[in-house]
């Protein structure tokens, strides 16, 4: 399995494609999937300015994080999609604003018209405590 990582695009197709100029450096990294070792090929072009250390590093950094999505693959974890928690949030948000709608219509029809809750038992306990 090849990784695509710093300046490098993928196709729908599957073909890669730098997207800045500079030299092409493969990195090798082993990981563990299904009880199997398998290196896992991370693609970088490396652009005017970069050097060969930061990209190693930075690999590292990329195979540390696939090996934790591996290890919580392994225990059944599974992570939501980008678009899954995208549709929570708003959801969550569409929530928020229904709410915070109808407690501002309870209260601007408590401020026109108090007359007509006077009789509810919070406005009684309301207004026993005021006394």
């Amino acid at each position: 399995m090849t990784v695509v990582f710093s300046h490098v695009g993928m196709g729908r197709d599957g073909t890669l494609f730098a997207l800045s100029d500079g030299h092409v450096h493969f990195t090798y990294l082993p990981l563990r999937f299904h009880r199997r070792k398998r290196e896992r090929k991370f693609v970088h072009v490396l652009a005017a300015g970069e050097s060969i250390e930061q990209l190693r590093a930075q690999t590292e950094e990329k195979g540390k994080q696939l090996e934790q999505l591996v290890q919580m693959h392994r225990k059944g974890i599974w992570l939501p999609s980008p678009k899954q928690i995208k549709a929570r949030e708003e959801a969550r948000q569409a929530n928020a604003d229904k709410i915070a709608a109808q407690k501002q219509a309870l209260q601007q029809a408590i401020a026109e018209d108090s007359t007509a809750f006077a009789d509810h038992p919070l406005m009684k306990m309301r207004a026993q405590a005021a006394q």
